[in-house]
This record gives structure tokens, sequence and C-alpha cells, in this order.
């Protein structure tokens, strides 16, 4: 019973006076670009057959991206969702950082995912999420992500 009653008051904290909480962790769509590249360092590779150049191409318009790639086991794979900036700051003119979090959709693994082999190979398309870190230098952004048990480096161009 008192879990009930903790999970109903909860939400009256993030939307009562404290809303702006939970507007912040929202956060706000990053500027559009195009996805120019991609490569991968995985912390555990055991097989030493990971790939590490992934050709991510695609784009991300008003916090929605849409992209394609070669994932970790050479398989093309097709990505879809959102992305959201919950800290964003100019430096200088030229030169900004942001914060903040992906979320969205993954097809093209299979059971070669090992920690979900099962639903993997059921549902082909797997839930994700991912952290990254933007750096932005005029119409350039480098992106550093990190999802599970590897990290990304992400190369665009804005729009």
């Amino acid at each position: 019973m008192l879990k009930w009653v903790v999970f109903l008051l909860i939400p009256s904290f993030f939307w009562g006076s404290n809303y702006s909480i939970l507007k912040k962790l929202w956060g706000k769509p990053p500027k559009s670009v195009i996805y120019l590249g991609m490569w991968t360092y995985h912390f555990k590779d055991h097989e030493g057959s990971c790939n590490k150049t992934n050709h991510a191409y695609g784009i991300e318009y008003q916090g929605y991206f849409i992209s394609s790639m070669i994932n970790s086991y050479h398989q093309q794979c097709a990505t879809v969702g959102i992305t959201r900036d919950y800290f964003q700051k100019q430096l200088t003119k030229d030169v900004a950082v942001s914060l903040g979090y992906r979320l969205g959709g993954i097809y093209g693994y299979d059971s070669k995912l090992k920690s979900i082999a099962e639903f993997a190979d059921r549902y082909k398309i797997l839930p994700y999420g991912q952290l990254y870190t933007h750096f932005i230098y005029k119409r350039l952004r480098f992106e550093v992500s990190t999802i599970n048990q590897l990290v990304s480096f992400h190369f665009s161009l804005l729009l």
C-alpha cells in the first residue's frame, strides 16, 4: 500500500510548484544536424572482431532523428527516436557545449547481442537510451556518447 501512495505522490512533486525540474530534465531539442560518421571504442571486445567504424549517416531535425549505420557486428542497422539537451552553454560566439540524451529504437541486432539475444531475435526493434556531450564549433558538431560497454564519437554538420 505504501508503494502506491509514494507512486501517486511523486508526480505531484514534479507537476506541482516544481514543474520546472521535470521540464529541465525533458530538455530542449538540439540544433539540427546531418550525421557524417561515427567511430566506436568497445570496453569489452572479447573476440577482437567488433566493428570500430560504424559509417553512421542520418539527420537530426528539431529533436528527432533517423539514421543508418553498420553496427558492432558488421550488420546494417536503422535507428529512430528523440534527442534532447538538458544543459546548453554558449562559451564564445563560435563555441558551445551541451549535455543530453537520446532515446529511440534500433533495428538490425540479433542473437549476437548476447545480453538480450532472445529479445533481439523476437522483436527486432530494440529500445535504447544514450547519454552524450556535444562540442560545437561554428557549423561542426563533435559528439561523445556512451551506451552499455562502449563509447562512440560522432561527427555532424549543423543545418
